[in-house]
């Protein structure tokens, strides 16, 4: 009777809690956004004879049930401390920790996504630069995981075998190995990216690579506010926080920046943009995050040089070191800007191309335009 009683107890607890949830979902207003995913939430899907029949709508009420679920932020907390804590495995949802650094297991390689957007690289080069300079590069940006697998014994992208798809289908190109310019540690803890005060060897050996002499004076500025990086949500346990420093110097300090919004209209911006603090992403301080192109006008340097970045995000805190060396610098993001527009924004005769990509990117299909 004891044991009848509690299984009675049991089942009318666990009823109360599934259909309270249900009813908690159901009179709460549907979060359009999820400030620790960083990405919008599904919304209750649209009803009707059409989605009903053709078995959208049941999908689409699954994916919102998830993306809308109470308390799912204190769920998601839970899983990750047991996936790695309790139950030890050696990633959740691809990451794990090594110290104080959160880093994605980026595996594997898919060979027909890097050579599809090797392939848009190639349009680009053909439709943009080629015959306008012989002047062309190619760096290989590696991602955070690339370092700590090998201390951590995580998988890891084969290096070797993204090089030479490089090699393979942008033999156009001089290639720069940055790899020996770097280290975990030189990633935030928090986030992909790598601290813009840990790459000061890297820019200098592109520059190097390029034929230019890096300037050795800087000062470090610390921002107030800590810094927690894109990893921080979808870990969701504690973590220490990140800092982010910026370099300037007279140099950088008397740039003028202009910058192409989606919508085609240039604007006056900064390397450093203050106003993006507020934003969803702290990184985006760094040349006001995703824009598809900016210009750089360096008026210390007086010999009409010319440097075209094409890059990703790693790019946001390497160009302003780059572009010290040069009178005019336009960076260019292939992910927000349609390559039949360049030639309004760019003159490639004589410049200095640069191609510079994280695997993150050419691994990742649909992502660059072209």
């Amino acid at each position: 009777m004891c044991d009848k009683i509690k299984n009675i107890i049991l089942t009318v607890l666990l009823a109360l809690m599934i259909f309270g949830l249900g009813a908690y979902m159901l009179i709460s207003p549907s979060q359009e956004f999820s400030d620790s995913e960083r990405r919008v939430l599904a919304q209750f899907p649209e009803t009707s004879a059409k989605t009903l029949l053709n078995g959208s709508f049941m999908k689409d009420f699954e994916t919102y049930t998830l993306d809308q679920f109470p308390f799912r932020d204190a769920f998601r907390s839970v899983k990750m401390f047991s996936s790695l804590k309790v139950f030890n495995n050696l990633t959740a949802n691809d990451l794990y920790t090594f110290g104080d650094y959160v880093i994605k297991q980026e595996y594997p390689l898919d060979e027909k996504v890097v050579q599809g957007n090797l392939d848009t690289i190639n349009r680009v080069f053909a439709s943009s630069v080629e015959g306008k300079t012989d002047r062309v590069f190619f760096s290989l940006i590696p991602d955070k995981n690339f370092y700590f697998s090998k201390e951590s014994g995580r998988l890891s992208f084969d290096w070797d075998e993204l090089e030479g798809l490089i090699s393979d289908k942008a033999g156009w190109s001089e290639y720069i190995d940055i790899t020996d310019t770097l280290s975990g540690e030189s990633y935030y803890m928090t986030d992909t990216h790598w601290s813009q005060d840990k790459i000061l060897d890297t820019a200098e050996k592109v520059l190097s690579s390029l034929g230019k002499d890096m300037p050795e004076t800087y000062t470090e500025n610390t921002l107030d506010k800590d810094f927690w990086g894109v990893y921080t949500g979808q870990l969701m346990l504690p973590l220490k926080a990140d800092k982010i420093v910026y370099l300037t110097n007279e140099i950088i300090d008397s740039y003028e920046v202009t910058s192409l919004d989606s919508m085609g209209n240039q604007q006056k911006d900064y390397v450093y943009n203050h106003g993006k603090l507020d934003s969803k992403d702290t990184y985006d301080f760094f040349m006001s995050g995703a824009v598809p192109l900016v210009v750089i006008n360096n008026a210390t340097v007086t010999d009409g040089s010319h440097l075209i970045l094409f890059r990703d995000s790693f790019g946001s805190s390497l160009a302003p070191l780059l572009a010290q060396c040069y009178s005019k610098t336009t960076v260019i993001d292939l992910r927000y800007i349609n390559p039949s527009f360049l030639s309004f924004f760019a003159d490639f005769n004589n410049a200095d191309v640069l191609f510079m990509y994280s695997p993150l990117v050419l691994n990742s299909p649909s992502v660059l335009q072209g």
